[in-house]
Parts: C-alpha cells; structure tokens; sequence
C-alpha cells in the first residue's frame, strides 16, 4: 500500500490481475492470441481468469459503499473488475473534472479501501490458483462476525477420490 496510498495500489492490482489474465489465457490455456487479448476489456480480461478459477467477482452484499459507487457512475456491470477498471482509468486517464468527481464523493475514501481489500482477496486467490494451490483460505467476501468462520476450502479446489 506504499506505492501511491490506496489509489496507487489499486492501479497496481489491476496491472497484475491483467498480467495474470494474460499468462492464463494466452500462455497458458490459449484462449486467445496475442492480438485479440489486446481488444478485450481490462475488466473483462480480469472477469474471465477469475471465471476459470470459479473466483467470485461481485460485489459483496456488505460492501455498499462499492455498490454506490457501481450505481452512482452507471456502470454496466455491477461486479468488482467493473469498478476496479473504472476508478483506475479515472486515476490513470482522469481529467480534472473526473479526478475531482472521484475524490470529492461523500464516502469515496470508503469506497477505494474497501475495493482496495477486495480486489486483494481476488488477486490472492487469482495467484494461489494460478499456482496450483488446493488447500483452504480466508473469504474476504463473506459478512461473518468472527473471522474463523470466513475460512473455506478454495473453490477452485479438485475433488480428488
């Protein structure tokens, strides 16, 4: 989180969730080439590496200041890789008037801290599978009162008999 606070983090965790989304679905899996990869979405490219992973990637029912943001900007999608991409091209490609947007919202520390610590649960679990991981983790997802009670098996996880 030195790298620029919250909003240098996050365009951090989006430059690694699309750098895994490359390994996995040109080098790895070929899904695409090289070129078609180029022409998809950043939050798409993001949605399917989790999607190969049965990672979850909407917005938690406890997140509501994410679900505000979601709402109040109109995105298409209200899922996390939506709202990550659109607050990292509002930092990265903002024009005054949309850096000002951004920051000026009445819980928008909120809302870039708690996508902040979603979307690194999503990149967690994105390397874990990524590297073949098969035990249990934390869901940071989940609204439960202890945390003990948000540790499950990865869903990624092979049934092996």
């Amino acid at each position: 989180m030195s790298a620029g606070f919250i909003e240098g983090s996050i365009i951090l965790q989006q430059a690694a969730l699309e750098s895994l989304a490359w390994f996995e679905l040109v080098d790895r899996a070929q899904v695409y080439s090289k070129n078609k990869f180029k022409n998809i979405h950043a939050a798409e490219k993001i949605r399917q590496l989790l999607n190969m992973y049965s990672i979850s990637s909407e917005i938690p029912a406890k997140c509501t200041e994410i679900h505000s943001y979601a709402t109040d900007n109109n995105l298409k999608k209200h899922d996390l890789p939506e709202v990550l991409v659109h607050i990292r091209n509002s930092l990265v490609h903002g024009t005054p008037s949309k850096v000002l947007k951004l920051f000026s919202r009445t819980n928008g520390s909120q809302e870039r801290v708690g996508l902040w610590y979603q979307i690194n649960g999503l990149l967690a679990q994105a390397i874990l599978a990524t590297a073949g991981y098969q035990g249990k983790i934390n869901y940071r997802n989940l609204d439960v009162e202890f945390i003990h009670s948000a540790i499950r098996d990865v869903p990624w996880k092979r049934n092996e008999t």
